[in-house]
């Protein structure tokens, strides 16, 4: 983490990559961002979505996060509402404050396929803006 928030991003490929590959979380939720964001590789949301994926499947909420972005837009993906909500509610559930604020979004607006819901809108936003 030093070497990517030094912004030596080749260095945190060159560490994050072996351990990604073995089924660290966090170095695939790095190698994942670094793809989304074009950071020392070029910018490849396919690749992206190839990191996050394995992290998100283990839990991690910001990789969550990031799969229901990429499924929302087609980013790397094809786009696909129904798996952006089902990544979206994973995150906010794992207490995704972002996927927790885009919930309550989508519960009052009714989007990806989810209906208007007053009760879960405020509920989300209630969980966002909570310290919890």
């Amino acid at each position: 983490m030093a070497a990517y928030d030094a912004g030596d991003y080749g260095k945190a490929r060159h560490i994050w990559k072996p351990l990604a590959e073995t089924g660290d979380v966090s170095a695939q939720r790095g190698m994942g961002k670094m793809y989304s964001k074009g950071q020392g590789v070029d910018r490849d949301f396919t690749a992206a979505h190839k990191w996050y994926r394995p992290a998100a499947e283990k839990g991690d909420a910001e990789s969550q996060y990031r799969l229901a972005v990429g499924y929302a837009y087609g980013l790397g993906v094809k786009k696909d509402e129904a798996a952006a909500a089902t990544w979206l509610k994973k995150a906010a559930t794992n207490g995704q404050k972002r996927a927790q604020k885009s919930l309550a979004k989508a519960y009052e607006d009714g989007l990806f396929g989810l209906p208007r819901d007053p009760a879960q809108a405020k509920y989300w936003y209630d969980k966002a803006n909570s310290g919890s």
